[in-house]
């Protein structure tokens, strides 16, 4: 009929992916230290060991004006992933602290199945940050840490803009 309106809502929901499945995951960090200088680098690889098992949840509103629930199970694996970042840090007080990191994601050949139960390929998946920030030093166990994040590139991935406040406090005797 003229004039009325029909709208159709399909909302899914996808438990996310990784909670219970095993991986294996090696990495390494280096860090040299000079009076008033620090620079580090880390690299870590993660590759999942088995297949994970979810359900997807759709819902959608009926002629009756009700909702129908349907739970639709499907497997994936995780994908092969790098994560890495380079940080140079310049302390010019003995309580103050500034740094720059660099860091990045990477990561391919993961899959999720499709209602024919084939695997679908995830897209490749690569974001770098630029995380400027700086530390206060207010007692030799509490750190307060300010940290921007900005996204110079990515693919098929979040690219987030934030900030992150952090208050440390150091529970170890050295």
């Amino acid at each position: 009929e003229a004039g009325t309106n029909t709208n159709a809502f399909t909302y899914r929901y996808y438990y996310p992916m990784g909670n219970g499945t095993p991986i294996a995951q090696v990495g390494g960090m280096v860090k040299y230290r000079l009076s008033k200088w620090a620079f580090s680098t880390r690299i870590d690889y993660e590759h999942g060991l088995q297949e994970g098992k979810s359900y997807e949840w759709i819902h959608q509103l009926n002629n009756n004006e009700e909702f129908e629930y349907r739970q639709n199970p499907f497997r994936y694996r995780l994908p092969d992933s790098f994560t890495y970042f380079a940080e140079a840090e310049y302390q010019p007080l003995p309580w103050f602290d500034i740094f720059l990191n660099v860091s990045g994601f990477s990561a391919s050949r993961g899959w999720t199945s499709s209602g024919e139960d084939l695997k679908v390929g995830i897209p490749p998946q690569s974001v770098i940050f630029l995380n400027p920030g700086f530390e206060i030093i207010i007692t030799p166990r509490l750190w307060f840490r300010e940290r921007m994040t900005f996204t110079l590139s990515g693919e098929s991935h979040e690219a987030p803009f934030g900030f992150q406040t952090t208050l440390l406090y150091n529970f170890f005797p050295f």
